[in-house]
């Protein structure tokens, strides 16, 4: 359904693609994820990743670092709105050159990532 309402938007994500890894453990991880080499609006519409059964890497990840804040530019900040909109992602873009901008809380204080 999301690679659906992307391409009504214009907004290819390829094929969708399997993979998987074994963690260290011997647990191995199972997925399937939308195309990382599309386009994808200069990378401000994200790539998807359907973990399927698999347990989510995150809940088993070292804990210490928190996402504050996430926020997009794009030179057509709307169409972009508009695009994440129809994908149930509810994102601040404002206008300038194509880029995100993340501000994470960490062990040794406010990091920005540009």
């Amino acid at each position: 359904m999301t690679v659906s309402a992307a391409k009504s938007q214009g907004v290819d994500f390829g094929p969708v693609q399997p993979g998987s890894r074994r963690k260290p453990d011997g647990t191995e991880l199972r997925w399937e994820m939308t195309d990382l080499t599309k386009n994808r609006e200069n990378g401000i519409v994200p790539y998807f990743i359907n973990w399927g059964a698999t347990a989510h890497p995150g809940m088993t990840s070292p804990q210490g670092c928190r996402l504050e804040g996430l926020r997009a530019f794009h030179p057509e900040p709307q169409r972009i709105i508009n695009i994440l909109s129809k994908l149930g992602i509810d994102l601040i873009v404002e206008k300038g050159p194509a880029s995100l901008e993340a501000v994470i809380q960490s062990p040794k204080g406010r990091v920005i990532l540009r």
